[in-house]
């Protein structure tokens, strides 16, 4: 019994080589391909790299939602013509009720 490879293989990359693509001969042309050297396996990542970019993913989705209202607010100000930089400033140091007080303060 031998001990066989699988591999994933990019459509787009297998487009992209010339040659002929028909039903019946693809395997065989695969195989010559890759005998070649001419195609390379996809990357597939690891368990504990998928979970690193799904946690990465998430991060940079949560930081986006914490910035949507501050830019918001400052672009509800700026078409308002009120964009002054201390103003900008006081949007992203403090919270947003807090941001409110001052703004009525100034």
């Amino acid at each position: 019994m031998s001990i066989k490879t699988i591999l994933l293989l990019n459509a787009q990359h297998m487009k992209a080589v010339p040659g002929r693509k028909t039903d019946v001969k693809d395997a065989e042309w695969i195989c010559q391909l890759l005998r070649h050297g001419l195609i390379k396996a996809s990357f597939i990542p690891d368990r504990n790299q998928c979970e690193l970019r799904e946690l990465v993913r998430y991060r940079r989705s949560i930081i986006e939602e914490r910035a949507r209202p501050h830019n918001r607010i400052q672009k509800v100000l700026e078409r308002a013509i009120l964009s002054l930089v201390p103003l900008s400033q006081i949007l992203w140091e403090f919270p947003l009720d807090t941001c409110f007080m001052r703004l009525l303060k100034v």
